[in-house]
Formats: C-alpha cells, sequence, structure tokens
C-alpha cells in the first residue's frame, strides 16, 4: 500500500506513511495523515467485491490504467478500512455446493441405468453353479 500523489504514473511521489492496524486476505485497515490529499494505492488487482470505508463511510474504490486498485483521500487524520465482500463469497460457496450435489446425484443416477449397476439389481440369491460360496458362509457363522 502506498500513498502517493498521483496514482496513474509510475515515478508518482511518496506523500505519507501509513499505518496498518490489521490485514488479512479479505480486510485491511490502517490509519494515515494526509497533508496534502492524495492517493492511497493497494498494489493488487480490482475486484467488484471489494468494499472501502473511510473514517466509518463508504467510499468509492477507482482502478488505474494497470488495473491496481486506489481511493481518494482528502486532507487530515483517516482510518481507512478495505474488506472483500462476504456477500459473493456466500453465494459463490453456495453454489459450489449444489453443483457438487447434483454431480454426485447424476453419476449415482447414471451408474445405475448403466448395464454394471443394472447387473447390482439382478443378484439377489447366490447362483446354484458356487456351492462353494454357500459352505464359506456356512463356516464363517
Amino acid at each position: 500500500m502506498e500513498i502517493v500523489d498521483d496514482f496513474d504514473s509510475l515515478s508518482s511521489t511518496k506523500l505519507s506513511e501509513a499505518e496498518i492496524l490489521g490485514f488479512d486476505a479479505s480486510h485491511i485497515e490502517l490509519v494515515t495523515t494526509m497533508n496534502p490529499a492524495g492517493y492511497l494505492i493497494a498494489k493488487w488487482f480490482n475486484s467488484p467485491d471489494w468494499r472501502c470505508f473511510l473514517d466509518g463511510n463508504a467510499t468509492p474504490i477507482s482502478e488505474n490504467k494497470w488495473g491496481f486498485m486506489y481511493v481518494n483521500l482528502p486532507t487530515g487524520n483517516h482510518r481507512v478500512e478495505m474488506t472483500l465482500g462476504e456477500q459473493h463469497m456466500f453465494f459463490i460457496s453456495a453454489y459450489l455446493v449444489v453443483l457438487a450435489a447434483v454431480t454426485v446425484l447424476g453419476a449415482t443416477y447414471g451408474y445405475m441405468k448403466s448395464p454394471r449397476g443394472k447387473k447390482l439389481d439382478q443378484v439377489k440369491t447366490i447362483p446354484k453353479s458356487l456351492p462353494w460360496v454357500e459352505k464359506a458362509m456356512l463356516v464363517g457363522h
């Protein structure tokens, strides 16, 4: 994360430091003091699932020409919180669970309709041609 004067320039000037309070794959929290105003650039690609809160208020996340996220920071002390939207993750997880269930049911149905699966339904008794199987079963009891 950098705080710079120009979000699209490779030769931008660093304006301020940010103190990172928390960081993981889906949540970033930091505080900074801006004088003058500038941009907070997160050097990873933007996704519609990211949300940003500047001092507790929702603020838009923009994208520079390389696809990195940036947020406009006005002059003053700020607390910035970026979170990856959990609502989208819930729908993706639910979709994958339903897809897996349908796949298992479809595979089971297909197997039972196949000639190999039908043979399982036909086996009800021990064939008379295999008397040794019946003797082996009696010895075990």
